[in-house]
């Protein structure tokens, strides 16, 4: 990318948060004063720009930055951009999640979750989640300090070869929690997010408008801006990527699992960078990327549609060649102008995501062109034999692994432990012309960063950490907790019986929430536009592939061990955009799921739910039989109706989380364990008994058993009188649950709880 380039991309990201510098009315917190002049002429000037109405006389960049401005603030043709003043720092950023899914919602009258904020933090700051709140602080004292550490970091930032996507970082570190500084009534989008599309509109539109004839009087006339379709909503979507991880053999498999898992996260950015920089554009147009999808904003040119067409082609063939047919790209292309990213009129918006999807979809009901089946049909296999992990036919190692998964295992020791003897972090690096590390597309190979040279490095990233002291590196966000590295010494810190748990689960109707969850409650109207899909999308990336780490790792649930571990006995393998698969002590996994699901609960003031699946295996159960059958777990949650439910460890015990949580948990296992805990002489076998007859309760004859079982156990006359009040107590609720249905399914699953707590582990 040309210098200029970067200019202008910096300006248009800076410009926002300049003009708020200037509200403070304290010369050290001006932007523009800490650029040399001789070097960022041009930089300057449009920092320094204050617009009320757009000059004639300005420049067409300045003029590219106003109307990019504009729309990022959602406003329409004619519309005015009213500068922030001093009232700004009264403010507090609204929640997203107050105009998701309104008429989803009947009991809702509008204004009973309408009115949560945020914190004004620094992202930076937090590893716990950042739940909305009914109070709305003032924000002056964060946006100071957020300002000061953005001006410490950009001497030393500004003469990064790839300072777009550095500065990009640092003001999402920075500048999440506070509110744009061109909000509207409902204040809901953060001065990031603004700030952010500003500038992807603005990189957008210049490209556009080069290659446009009528460059100047697109510029001049506001109604003609906005009705050019200089805009695309881009997709991409790499399918196979749940087989790819989960197809692998058991040796070894939760340091396999993670490392793969790992490996596709970075192969789908890399992706993202070399797109982007195929197309001179920068982070700023990536929208979403998580779970093997992602979304941009890209000028809606010639040359972007047939360099993207060309991407598309390249990278398919390379799948081919490295994985077969087990990973596949499918990408979709809508045109739109300012006024459809504004939704104006209703409905263009949830269009341009219906319109992407429709051809990814066809896409992938014909992947593949009759020359490629026929090049696939013409493979020899001779002296090819099954990898031992993938069960790919391929030329083997030794040890029977194919060259990639021999690569991703030994590449696995630097995700499992992810600091350095040093203390410091690991930083990936993206290679060119080197034998070494794991192969990527377009001759590139995935090293860690100590482990390359560093005339060879393309690029970095790093997980989970401030871009601060880093030079040139991308943070990528990545659910990578991890309490062990063994499924065998996971089910070994399980409580009771020894084993592990698989939790798989994700977002309901997330699709669905995005095409048409931004609608006015009387579905009069609609919130929609970039800036709101993006800080929705964004938000939901921060819960699962950040906060999840801190959320599975600290119990609050406690509600089936009671108190324990500081930590929890967990491993996250995946988790993507909205997905997200734990492995780890049977036991904290239960509680780990009620804990995700609680804290995404407040995370989206109710507006989002998520169900999922849990299963219960030997730590030596294949992990592909295990991935399939809580995927089915899952699905059989999401067959509930309104889903937000979850499936234990078969398709009978399913409930929906409430029901889970207060009538099983709180209500059914409490009593069973309160008594079994306290009474010696009634042990697991009277237990057992009490299960039997409640499983075929359908027979008549076993609620008379029950009733003869319960009758012939109670305590004899000389018991104390506290003993004979509880067992009747007892009695009498066996008796009450067994004869309602939904009673007797929740005990139950109950009882399965409590025997696997308390079951005697294995002897070596």
């Amino acid at each position: 990318m040309e210098k200029i380039q970067q200019e202008f991309i910096t300006a248009s990201l800076l410009h926002g948060i300049a003009q708020l510098a200037r509200q403070l009315a304290k010369p050290e917190y001006r932007l523009e004063e800490i650029f040399p002049t001789a070097e960022h002429g041009e930089l300057i000037k449009l920092l320094a720009s204050d617009w009320k109405d757009l000059p004639a006389h300005q420049s067409n960049r300045s003029k590219i930055l106003y109307y990019a401005t504009k729309i990022a603030a959602g406003k329409r043709v004619g519309e005015k951009l009213s500068e922030p003043g001093r009232e700004y720092f009264q403010l507090a950023l609204a929640s997203i999640f107050n105009i998701v899914n309104l008429r989803n919602d009947p009991k809702d009258t509008g204004n009973c979750r309408m009115n949560f904020f945020y914190p004004p933090v620094q992202l930076k700051n937090k590893r716990q989640p950042i739940h909305p709140q009914i109070t709305a602080d003032q924000n002056r004292e964060v946006f100071e300090q957020a300002l000061s550490d953005l001006q410490a970091a950009l001497l030393t930032a500004m003469k990064d070869e790839c300072l777009a996507d550095k500065l990009l970082s640092l003001l999402e570190e920075n500048f999440s929690y506070l509110p744009s500084s061109y909000g509207d009534e409902l204040n809901n989008v953060s001065l990031f997010d603004q700030v952010k599309i500003t500038a992807a509109l603005s990189s957008c539109a210049e490209q556009y408008l080069q290659d446009s004839q009528a460059e100047q009087k697109i510029l001049d006339l506001e109604e003609q801006f906005y009705q050019e379709k200089m805009f695309a909503l881009f997709s991409m979507d790499v399918s196979g990527i749940q087989k790819f991880i989960y197809t692998i053999s058991s040796k070894g498999a939760l340091k396999g699992l993670r490392a793969r898992s790992f490996y596709l996260e970075i192969l789908m950015e890399h992706l993202v960078d070399e797109l982007l920089e195929r197309l001179t554009l920068s982070r700023v147009n990536l929208l979403y990327s998580g779970g093997g999808h992602s979304y941009f904003v890209l000028p809606n040119t010639e040359k972007v549609k047939e360099k993207v067409s060309d991407f598309e082609k390249a990278v398919n063939q390379w799948f081919l060649k490295v994985f077969g047919i087990a990973l596949y790209i499918g990408t979709g292309y809508a045109a739109a102008s300012a006024n459809d990213l504004l939704d104006n009129p209703q409905g263009n918006y949830s269009n341009l995501y219906r319109e992407v999807s429709k051809q990814i979809s066809a896409k992938k009901m014909h992947r593949y062109s009759a020359k490629d089946i026929n090049e696939l049909n013409q493979r020899k296999h001779k002296e090819k034999r099954e990898c031992i992990i993938c069960r790919r036919m391929d030329s083997l190692n030794a040890e029977e692994e194919c060259m990639i998964c021999a690569q991703i295992k030994n590449f696995s020791q630097y995700i499992v432990d992810n600091v350095m003897t040093d203390g410091s972090n690991h930083v990936y690096a993206i290679v060119k012309d080197s034998e070494q590390g794991v192969p990527m597309p377009f001759a590139k190979r995935l090293l860690a960063v100590e482990k390359a040279e560093k005339t060879k490095i393309i690029r970095k990233y790093i997980k989970n950490q401030s871009v601060e002291g880093y030079d040139a590196v991308t943070k990528l966000w990545v659910g990578d907790y991890s309490a062990e590295s063994e499924f065998k010494k996971l089910a070994q810190n399980s409580q009771g019986i020894e084993r592990i748990a698989v939790f798989r689960a994700d977002v309901d109707n997330l699709g669905t929430t995005f095409v048409s969850g931004f609608q006015k409650q009387d579905g009069q109207g609609s919130y929609s536009n970039l800036a709101r899909s993006s800080t929705l999308s964004r938000q939901l990336s921060l819960f699962f592939k950040y906060f999840i780490n801190r959320i599975v790792q600290e119990p609050k649930y406690r509600a089936l061990c009671g108190s324990g571990r500081d930590y929890r006995q967990i491993s996250i393998v995946y988790s993507g955009g909205d997905d997200v698969f734990l492995v780890g002590a049977w036991n904290d996994v239960v509680e780990a799921a009620v804990d995700l699901r609680n804290e995404f609960q407040k995370f989206s003031q109710g507006r989002l739910t998520i169900s999922g699946g849990i299963g219960l295996y030997s730590p030596t159960f294949p992990i592909n039989v295990m991935a399939e059958e809580v995927a089915d777990l899952e699905e059989n949650s999401k067959g509930f109706e309104g889903k937000d439910a979850i499936s234990i460890f078969d398709a009978e015990n399913a409930y929906h989380w409430q029901e889970f949580t207060e009538q099983v948990m709180e209500d059914k296992f409490a009593k069973i364990k309160h008594f079994f805990d306290h009474s010696e002489e009634r042990g697991k076998n009277f237990l057992y008994n009490i299960l039997e007859l409640f499983r075929n309760s359908s027979e008549r004859i076993n609620i008379a058993r029950l009733v003869y079982l319960l009758a012939r156990l109670e305590p004899t006359g000389e018991a104390k009188e506290e003993e004979k009040s509880k067992y009747q107590d007892f009695s009498k609720q066996m008796y009450d649950w067994i004869r309602e249905e939904k009673d007797r399914k929740q005990a139950i699953t109950a009882m399965y709880l409590y025997i696997y707590l308390t079951r005697e582990k294995e002897a070596d």
